[in-house]
């Protein structure tokens, strides 16, 4: 899952920044009087800037005061998924022992009624068996 976050990650705070000014840009016009106070632009950079701050002070409470690592160490290093904890020995050897079963089972000959329907979906997918003409 890590994997899959750090490939799509760019999405996800894609949504999280538009999410987030949408939030801004609601509170902006639906506190009465504040338009009169304080331009638009400023409320941004303002709310910017608190957000940023907080998240910044969240982060390090969580990490140095509850022990919480964060998501980097996930991404970049082995990870069981199943406990968050770095593999032991004993996992990392299941792990690779799985490895070379399924680069076993992949360089096996396919059964032979599915080989033959592969073909044939091949032989369709490349144009050389016309399809039905209703």
């Amino acid at each position: 899952m890590a994997r899959w976050y750090y490939n799509y990650a760019w999405g996800w705070v894609i949504g999280y920044f538009l999410s987030t000014f949408t939030m801004i840009v609601t509170i902006y016009y639906l506190i009465p009087g504040l338009r009169d106070l304080v331009s638009f632009p400023l409320f941004l950079g303002g709310s910017g800037i608190f957000l940023v701050g907080g998240g910044w002070v969240l982060g390090k409470v969580l990490v140095k005061r509850f022990k919480i690592q964060p998501i980097e160490n996930y991404i970049s290093t082995e990870v069981n998924p199943f406990t968050n904890a770095a593999l032991t020995a004993k996992e990392r050897v299941y792990w690779n022992a799985m490895v070379v079963l399924l680069k076993k089972e992949m360089a096996r000959t396919p059964h032979v009624e599915v080989q033959k329907c592969v073909e044939q979906m091949n032989m369709y997918i490349h144009g050389q068996v016309p399809l039905l003409q209703l």
